[in-house]
């Protein structure tokens, strides 16, 4: 929830009129289904939508149910089930061969939102954490959260409290029965947070790449007609010896360095030596990023042990500047799911991992 910064956006757009919302949630799936539990819709009932369910087959019947939702202000099921032939009375014909079982949940300003509004709280610190839902069809439905300094806040109390806890502690997504109700618990991230330094012509297709994924890009340069002319969340005119100090390195989940400028390149590198960014990338031969390091000196190899990643990108072919952002963008996608990237085709095991395998 929250991870992609078009989701988050959204809800920032109703919260701020006040308006109420719908949240469609994947609750549980068997078989083969297009999203697994976890993946979220927010409708804006009359407006639009932000996130998938499946592959735009669901969609359009989801707002009209989250309309029957809102105007009852009462949460309900929705089941999709596409395992036989039966599939054919919805007229989709997907051939997916999975059941999907949705929960359709109201939420309203007069309540901050509930749940949704906790979870909100968490991405705009930029915090990961976990909510565990109450699925009560009448009224807000109570929720318990819990942040990654290990807070636990919320509304549900006694018994069902105590499972709501445990499930939180547990760490595994999915749904859970206690005490003759259901609970699902969630991960709440923040939109992946990219850092560019470097604006050459190369940096606009990673940045749009980026904005596709829902990521968050800030782009840094020390030359400030390449930055403007950039169109990336944020883009700032710094300074490369001053990085550390006008930038908030530890807010961010990724970085490239791409100036192309040898002594910026340096400067940058010396300042993320000691910011601790799960992912480096630096643009150019391996023989270049071992020079800049040697001339950092210091220990700045050992600093980047793990997660240095020279040269930047997968090996996909091409050479263009757009091929070259393709590959950046699909290392930076593997290195967060802890993927091995591998053609698809040549895999046995199933396409999605089934969540807290």
């Amino acid at each position: 929830m929250f991870a992609d910064k078009r989701f988050l956006g959204l809800f920032e757009d109703l919260h701020r009129a006040g308006r109420p919302c719908v949240l469609a949630s994947v609750v549980r799936t068997e078989g083969s289904s297009y999203r697994k539990a976890g993946a979220a819709m927010l409708i804006d009932p009359g407006y639009g939508f932000q996130g998938l369910i499946s592959g735009g087959c669901f969609e359009a019947d989801l707002e009209h149910y989250a309309r029957e939702v809102f105007a009852q202000r009462r949460a309900r099921w929705v089941t999709y089930d596409l395992r036989g032939e039966d599939e054919l009375v919805w007229g989709l014909g997907l051939g997916c061969n999975g059941l999907i079982e949705l929960w359709l949940q109201p939420f309203f300003a007069e309540d901050g939102y509930g749940a949704l509004g906790a979870a909100h709280a968490l991405a705009v610190e930029g915090r990961r954490g976990r909510i565990v839902r109450l699925l009560a069809q009448e009224g807000p439905g109570g929720f318990l959260r819990l942040d990654d300094r290990g807070v636990v806040s919320g509304e549900i109390d006694g018994t069902l409290g105590q499972a709501a806890e445990a499930a939180l502690s547990s760490g595994a997504p999915g749904l859970r029965e206690a005490a003759g109700a259901r609970l699902f618990v969630e991960a709440v991230e923040p939109p992946f947070r990219l850092l560019i330094l470097g604006a050459g012509p190369d940096v606009a297709p990673l940045v749009g790449i980026g904005e596709v994924q829902g990521w968050r890009t800030t782009v840094c340069d020390h030359r400030p007609g390449f930055v403007e002319q950039i169109a990336a969340d944020d883009k700032r005119s710094v300074d490369p010896e001053r990085l550390a100090e006008e930038v908030a390195l530890d807010r961010f989940d990724a970085v490239v360095v791409m100036s192309h400028h040898y002594l910026s390149d340096r400067a940058y590198l010396a300042a993320l030596a000691g910011a601790p960014i799960p992912y480096v990338g630096v643009l150019g031969p391996k023989q270049r990023t071992t020079q800049l390091l040697d001339e950092i000196g210091s220990g700045a190899e050992a600093a980047f042990a793990g997660r240095l990643y020279n040269p930047v990108g997968l090996d996909l072919g091409g050479d263009s500047p757009e091929a070259i952002a393709l590959a950046v963008a699909a290392e930076i996608l593997a290195v967060r799911s802890r993927a091995r990237p591998a053609f698809m085709r040549d895999k046995d095991a199933p396409i999605h991992p089934v969540p807290g395998s």
